[in-house]
């Protein structure tokens, strides 16, 4: 069995292949767009944190627990669930956009890195990478992140926690990279985002009903990106 301790650090190393920073969730059309003061931007990220947590962490949880007894009924339940999130993100094009690319890359990781783990898990990741590419199914980053931990046995709790580490440090570097901050600043502020994302977790965990949107404005905002005359990041 993994040490869990050495695959979240695996899993949370920003060399690993995942997708995760051709996307800025928004941050680039806000920057863009709005010219945001350093307060004004530290606000947003937050947001975006809470956000995303809101509308994604119960798909991933419900993704989690049925992947972990997986039956030909669970794939279709998680099918179910995939369609559902793309239901979520149908007015928001740039986000969906980037949720299909970033769960591309990890079941392709899936295969690719981790060729020696349980057969089970390597086999639905295959099926899924083939769906995706038939267009039988979507393929999106919550869902196929939880394939990704529950194949390397990261329990729930652990998962939810890095998924939202990895999407806090997302913004963080697209922040750098902008710009917007210089990089000891980045990780400054990547440092304060802990607490932030342990209250989000709390506050999500506390009401793990269903899925909901919080962020009005960076929804809008991201929907914006399209529209700027020149981009660096696919949303």
């Amino acid at each position: 069995m993994q040490n869990c301790q050495w695959v979240l650090l695996l899993l949370g190393d920003s060399a690993l292949p995942t997708g995760g920073f051709v996307a800025s969730s928004g941050l680039e059309a806000y920057a863009s767009v709005f010219k945001p003061s350093k307060r004004d931007l530290v606000a947003f990220v937050e947001d975006n944190v809470l956000a995303y947590a809101a509308a994604a962490l119960p798909y991933l949880s419900q993704a989690h627990s049925v992947i972990a007894d997986c039956t030909e009924q669970q794939m279709t339940t998680i099918a179910e669930l995939d369609d559902s999130f793309e239901s979520l993100l149908a007015s928001n094009v740039p986000a969906r956009r980037a949720s299909k690319a970033q769960g591309s890359a990890l079941v392709s990781l899936i295969d690719r890195a981790f060729p020696d783990s349980d057969p089970v898990f390597l086999a639905i990741a295959r099926r899924f990478r083939i769906r995706i590419r038939e267009g039988t199914t979507q393929g999106h980053h919550p869902l196929l992140f939880s394939l990704l931990c529950a194949t390397l046995r990261v329990p729930l709790p652990a998962t939810q926690e890095l998924f939202l580490f990895c999407h806090a440090r997302a913004l963080v570097s697209a922040a750098v990279r902008l710009n917007l901050w210089g990089p000891y600043e980045g990780q400054r502020e990547m440092l304060s985002l802990q607490p932030v994302v342990a209250r989000v977790l709390k506050r999500v965990r506390a009401r793990m009903v269903e899925a909901v949107q919080t962020g009005v404005m960076v929804e809008l905002v991201q929907g914006l990106h399209d529209r700027l005359y020149s981009r660096l990041f696919n949303s």
